[in-house]
């Protein structure tokens, strides 16, 4: 049981140091910490009810794959994945419909925000709505191929994440420039190798 559990819980732990690495580089950035705080604020929210979701998946999976049936695994898999889009596009789309609005909610309205801060809130929640699909789509594999008792596998993914998001976070944030920018853009880069990873290997298996 150890050996199972502990390659899960050390990916919880990488997924963690990840948003630090963020937020750490953020720290270079003038009013960096501040913009990624509102726009992360919708991250945690997308990211919060897809792991609600995953509940009922989790059983339903269970079920099958003591069952052996192959049909119904491939069939939860796909609604998993496709419920965990939907949720991620509820809040990708009035992110990029009203991106100004949802970093007002996001500070209380406060009329005393600086407008620097509020713009490059709006620039990093524009393009960091990206990645909330790829982790819709990272988090739900990564739970699947979990569960199905492949912990191992998760944890390499993560790891994979990680190593990705530090060297282009150091890349965009420290060679390059590119701001708050840099940051979303290394997000979306670290989840997409990941994601490639995974669905091979459950192609494979």
């Amino acid at each position: 049981y150890t050996l199972t559990s502990l390659p899960i819980i050390f990916a919880a732990m990488i997924l963690s140091i990840n948003s630090f690495v963020d937020n750490f580089m953020a720290t270079s950035i003038s009013g960096g910490n501040q913009a990624l705080s509102y726009s992360n604020q919708w991250t945690q929210y997308s990211s919060g009810i897809i792991s609600a979701t995953t509940l009922v998946g989790s059983a339903l999976l269970g079920l099958y794959l003591g069952m052996g049936d192959n049909v119904k695994i491939r069939e939860v898999i796909r609604t998993r994945v496709l419920i965990a889009w939907i949720i991620a596009l509820i809040f990708v789309i009035p992110a990029l419909s009203a991106p100004h609005f949802l970093i007002d909610v996001a500070s209380g309205f406060d009329k005393n925000l600086d407008q620097d801060i509020a713009n490059s809130a709006v620039i990093y929640l524009r393009v960091i709505t990206i990645s909330w699909i790829l982790q819709a789509l990272f988090y739900t594999l990564s739970m699947i191929i979990r569960e199905s008792g492949y912990g191992k596998i998760s944890l390499f993914a993560s790891i994979i994440s990680l190593g990705i998001n530090v060297i282009f976070n150091s890349i965009f944030t420290y060679a390059i420039g590119m701001g708050i920018l840099g940051l979303a853009i290394s997000t979306i880069i670290s989840l997409v190798v990941p994601i490639v990873f995974i669905y091979v290997f459950i192609i494979l298996k």
